[in-house]
């Protein structure tokens, strides 16, 4: 664990990944990876990057509520599905963890609360804010940021992926998001929010893991809401998804990025 991170300290859990992998009775063996792509987005764009990564099921309800998919092309374990909410994916990531993995991809989306931040826009979370209670339970923290290596890898492309840079932040209640927090986030410095980019962050942190989020933003929810790519323009949506999986194809080819030297 980083010593530079500001955890909490706690007794030993109760309940470990480790021990509830270990309830599941896998009898099938897992591939050794040590890089992971978690899908934060719905059939369609899962479907998409499945079939652009090669990637095939393995057999069995592995991961807690999820099926793992194995790309023996680039070596990594995919996490496809909707998963959305903090608790969810700190379990996930728990749970890669205890099986090797010590890279994480996420390839999600986000709302808009920037008005510079048009939906349609790839964007990398260059840094969260935490203050959903997911993240609390595993630091004080009160920002995070994701692997230095990765951010200065797409800082170096900045122009040629037209991405932008973001700061995000996790709400535990998608149809709790009101004018006056809306005005909170955003003095907080957020330009988008969504159900889980803090906790992505905090807890790969806490556990040592490197990893980045790359993602579409689909709507904005500011003063009202603008949902112009939710469920609507499939084509111009696949067409940025994607470019997205083959940022995320380019990024599992750096061996050196990915390697857990």
């Amino acid at each position: 664990m980083n010593d530079n991170i500001d955890c909490k300290s706690l007794e030993k859990p109760i309940l470990t990944a480790t021990e509830a992998l270990e309830t599941r009775r896998i009898q099938n063996s897992i591939p050794d990876s040590c890089v992971a792509i978690v899908c934060f987005r719905g059939r369609r764009a899962s479907d998409r990057l499945i079939k652009r990564l090669g990637g095939v099921p393995i057999q069995g309800e592995i991961i807690y509520g999820h099926r793992l998919y194995y790309s023996s092309e680039f070596n990594l374990l995919i996490v496809p599905g909707a998963i959305y909410g903090g608790p969810i994916i700190a379990i996930i990531i728990e749970e890669l963890f205890a099986l090797g993995v010590k890279v994480l991809i996420g390839f999600g989306a986000g709302g808009s609360i920037n008005h510079n931040v048009q939906p349609g826009s790839i964007f990398i979370a260059k840094k969260v804010i935490c203050r959903d209670g997911t993240s609390k339970e595993y630091s004080d923290m009160k920002n995070c940021e994701p692997d230095s290596r990765f951010l200065n890898y797409y800082a170096k492309r900045k122009n040629e992926l037209d991405a932008l840079f973001l700061n995000g932040l996790t709400t535990d209640s998608l149809y709790r998001e009101t004018p006056r927090k809306i005005k909170d986030w955003r003095q907080l410095g957020a330009d988008f929010i969504n159900l889980e980019i803090s906790p992505f962050y905090v807890v790969s942190k806490v556990l040592d893991m490197r990893s980045i989020y790359i993602g579409l933003i689909t709507d904005f929810v500011g003063e009202k809401w603008e949902n112009t790519y939710w469920n609507k323009n499939y084509d111009t949506k696949d067409k940025i998804d994607s470019r997205i999986i083959e940022t995320i194809k380019e990024l599992v080819m750096e061996k050196s990025l990915v390697s857990d030297e």
